[in-house]
């Protein structure tokens, strides 16, 4: 036995050894920039970043460097640290960007489609208990905000004097995270004639219970998407136009209890939902240009060394996965300065966001508090070394992002209760 012991001890002790030894020989997260670089680098920003004024939405000056790229490409994605302040601001300036310059339709949002439906209600009818109903759900999220909130308000208001041709269209890719929302959203969808003798049990123990606890299981989810299976036909023609929505929120019930059930979340699992989800969406809405911005884990242009490894994180199966979008992707990361984020803990605190120590050198010509940065302008040094991409597999920055946001001084986002 004490032989045992002590082999035990011994294996215990290399594993240890090693874990030190690789984690201290490791590829730091981020390329350092050396003397050479940093000084072609620093020539090259003087001409390559653009101070942004959110309050010009009639020359969007600031974002003058996006315009070429406006007519050749079909997706354009921001990618953000979650739970900051002026995320929100800067999203909604883009947002009114891209529709006005770009004739984007389509904000693509990392929710659960079910969310996405009521949004849509709400930015048709202005009522607020839609979102009431969305942020209800929310908390213990990030997404629990005023400044969220405040995001759909101001999107009504723009969006309400908008002509028919220009107005958004909000798409949520993202599985159904809050599983109840989406029963809430099945039950929208819902005719108010009574259903088929085929299909009315289930139609009927939805409308009754969308927002009850107990419907919030996957037994009932896989019994509708059999119950769709087999009266196909009496759905669609009950549902109608709806029928689409309510066959996609179904599956994305049952992709979401997978992954939030199944032991450990399985985050490319859920990434390969997103890729499948998006391209249903693309087939199924009029043809037209996307802009979202998510958690900037899911907007690299190709595979990085981490967290998704040879894994196409979103943006990279957009990019070179899916034959309408490949090649025309346009990806913005944000970096921030002197900048808090909300906690998700018991009392919803705040903390320093983590600032990327190889990016202050794009704080120097940045005078405001948003600032865009150009990689892949004329002779840029970001086209020789994948500078501040974090764990890059090789290639240069401009493989996995053609642009930045510099974010400067933002307090943290405000739990929607406080």
């Amino acid at each position: 036995m004490t032989k045992k012991i002590a082999i035990i001890l011994s294996t215990l002790i290399i594993i240890s050894v090693a874990a030190k030894v690789y984690f201290y020989f490791r590829e730091p997260e981020y390329l350092p920039i050396n003397v050479r670089y940093e000084s072609l680098i620093k020539n090259y920003l003087k001409s390559n970043v653009s101070n942004i004024d959110i309050s010009d939405t009639s020359d969007f000056q600031g974002l003058s460097f996006l315009d070429s790229t406006l007519s050749n490409n079909e997706v354009f994605l921001c990618g953000e640290s979650h739970s900051i302040a002026k995320n929100k601001e800067i999203e909604l300036y883009l947002l009114k960007y891209f529709n006005q310059k770009g004739n984007v339709r389509y904000l693509l949002t990392e929710q659960g489609y079910g969310t996405s439906v009521l949004i849509n209600k709400y930015l048709e009818t202005g009522d607020e208990s839609y979102l009431d109903i969305i942020y209800s759900k929310l908390e213990e999220t990030y997404s629990w905000n005023k400044e969220g909130y405040n995001f759909w308000l101001d999107l009504y208001k723009y969006n309400n004097q908008l002509p028919e041709d220009k107005k958004l269209i909000v798409v949520g890719a993202d599985i159904e995270h809050q599983t109840l929302t989406a029963y809430i959203a099945l039950n929208e969808l819902l005719p108010k004639e009574n259903a088929p003798n085929s299909i009315a049990k289930n139609i009927e123990y939805l409308r009754n219970n969308c927002n009850n606890s107990e419907i919030n299981d996957i037994g009932f989810a896989v019994e509708l998407s059999k119950d769709l299976d087999t009266y196909l036909e009496d759905y669609k023609a009950y549902l109608k136009d709806n029928f689409f929505d309510f066959e996609f929120i179904v599956n994305n019930i049952i992709n979401a209890y997978k992954y939030y059930h199944k032991g450990t979340r399985d985050d490319n699992f859920r990434e390969s939902c997103i890729n499948q989800n998006f391209e249903k969406i693309y087939s199924h809405y009029p043809k037209g240009k996307y802009f979202g911005q998510w958690g900037s884990q899911h907007t690299y242009l190709s595979n990085r060394k981490e967290p998704y490894g040879t894994n196409n994180c979103f943006a990279t199966f957009l990019n070179s996965g899916f034959d309408p979008t490949k090649g025309k992707v346009i990806s913005i990361k944000y970096f921030y300065k002197d900048s808090k984020s909300m906690t998700r803990d018991k009392n919803y605190g705040e903390k320093k966001v983590k600032e990327v120590k190889t990016a202050s050198i794009l704080d120097e010509e940045a005078k405001g508090d948003y600032t865009l940065i150009r990689f892949d302008g004329e002779a840029s040094p970001f086209e020789y070394k994948p500078f501040l991409v974090s764990y890059p597999n090789g290639g240069v920055t401009t493989d996995y992002y053609q642009f930045a946001i510099l974010i400067k001084n933002s307090p943290a986002t405000r739990p929607f209760g406080e």
